[in-house]
């Protein structure tokens, strides 16, 4: 079979069944031998916006969840490890004891656990990260996708009526290993994810091959998922519509905004961002193969947390897995990337003139440089506007005298100022859209 055809077709598998049914359906030896480590290389192309910052192989068919200091901890049917992050293992924490295609793996680094489930025998594992003991918790048949509700419990999406039957949602009590059904939804299982308010985002799919913009996320309230009253598709509210292909979903809490993998089947895939409100953003990167395991990955370590926007401070990141069916075996990367931050270069003459320069801004943006005493800025940035999306600034406010413009096509915006108000000076550009709301800041600069 040519590698395009070849190609194309695991991903129809891969997104209205499941990964682990593609990787039944080709089934090539197994490639389980990760890498020792590579150079953190930004080998792939991103959209203008964006700025990528590194990817590495890890074991084909491998799932993958974030964990903190820049570490992922990859699941490749026999092996949870943990990799640096060049992508080398920096610690095995268990084996095992026989390859089984991965259905997913997510974390609780909080309480050193994970939760590892494969679909050749339908087990999911409890994983302490700490000992490397694990044991098995459930049984869920076709088991595909899973998000942490709570410390004390897991949903879990998974068609264990097998094929062209609808798919199921199914929480998992994590203490006492209890397996309730909350619904039952048309189409293969979908990819889920919680948003900040408790809600659930369901990814809805099709039984074989989606038509041209079928597919849609939808969304239950935490009351509707407390009620006990069955979620359906009816009953879901539609986040977003008249989508190609939705492999996976991840959510940035901190602005709401939603990114989710949409595979065209026959020509590879786009990482797209929404709004809050559901509202299509842009698209991130795009790839010639199947995209799969977005993340937002949380990677300050200190001060306050950052949004995946293009605002200080930074602090968030977007993950995912491009894996690549039409070669054999398949190959697997981790890519990973984050907004691209406007850029503010000021230069004061020995005639006090101040020149600013700003460069990397959203194209025809309202732009407006605030300027405290170095004294009062706040240190470390605070956060200092929440509506449309929480701005993180080092500024308190900005005055209606503060040197303002309008970037040009290329993001870019000269603008002068006489003299610098204070003996030390902190500015920081901060970027408008028409309507006022927010896109972005630069790094505060100090002069």
């Amino acid at each position: 079979m040519h590698p395009t055809v070849f190609a194309a077709w695991t991903a129809v598998l891969a997104s209205c069944f499941s990964p682990a049914f593609a990787q039944v359906s080709a089934r090539p030896a197994p490639q389980r031998v990760a890498p020792t480590g590579a150079a953190l290389a930004p080998t792939f192309p991103v959209s203008a916006g964006w700025t990528p910052l590194g990817s590495f192989e890890v074991p084909a068919y491998a799932v993958v969840a974030p964990l903190s200091s820049s570490r992922t901890l990859v699941f490749d049917g026999e092996h949870v490890d943990v990799y640096d992050a060049v992508g080398g293992i920096e610690r095995r924490v268990c084996t095992t004891g026989a390859f089984r295609f991965p259905s997913f793996i997510v974390a609780d680094e909080a309480h050193a656990r994970a939760w590892v489930a494969e679909s050749s025998l339908d087990a999911v594992w409890e994983v302490d990260l700490v000992s490397g003991a694990f044991a098995q918790v459930a049984s869920i048949h076709f088991a595909f996708a899973a998000a942490v509700e709570s410390s004390t419990s897991l949903v879990v999406t998974a068609s264990p009526c097998g094929f062209s039957c609808g798919a199921d949602l199914i929480r998992l009590d994590l203490a006492t290993h209890a397996l309730t059904t909350l619904g039952h939804v048309p189409g293969a299982s979908g990819p889920v994810a919680f948003d900040s308010t408790g809600g659930l985002l369901y990814g809805f799919e099709a039984d074989v091959v989606p038509q041209p913009g079928e597919l849609w996320i939808g969304r239950w309230s935490a009351a509707q998922l407390a009620s006990g009253a069955p979620l359906t598709a009816q009953t879901a509210t539609k986040f977003a519509s008249r989508l190609d292909g939705n492999s996976s979903i991840a959510l940035d809490e901190r602005s709401g905004h939603v990114f989710f993998a949409e595979t065209d089947f026959f020509g590879g895939s786009d990482v797209v961002e929404l709004d809050a409100e559901g509202r299509r953003v842009g698209v991130v990167a795009s790839s010639p193969v199947y995209v799969s395991n977005l993340a937002c990955v949380e990677v300050a370590s200190s001060g306050p947390s950052g949004a995946l926007q293009a605002f200080q401070p930074r602090g968030m990141r977007l993950a995912w897995l491009e894996t690549d069916f039409g070669v054999s075996p398949p190959r697997t990367f981790l890519r990973t990337a984050e907004p691209a931050r406007p850029r503010l270069a000021v230069t004061a003459h020995a005639s006090g003139r101040v020149e600013l320069a700003i460069t990397g801004a959203p194209p025809r943006t309202i732009a407006v440089v605030g300027v405290v005493s170095a004294a009062g800025a706040v240190v470390p940035e605070a956060l200092v506007a929440t509506v449309p999306v929480r701005l993180f600034s080092a500024l308190p406010v900005l005055g209606a005298s503060a040197p303002r413009g309008v970037t040009d096509a290329n993001g870019a915006l000269a603008l002068s100022m006489r003299g610098l108000p204070h003996a030390t000076s902190v500015l920081q550009a901060v970027f408008f859209d028409a309507q006022g709301r927010a896109l972005a800041t630069s790094a505060p600069v100090t002069h």
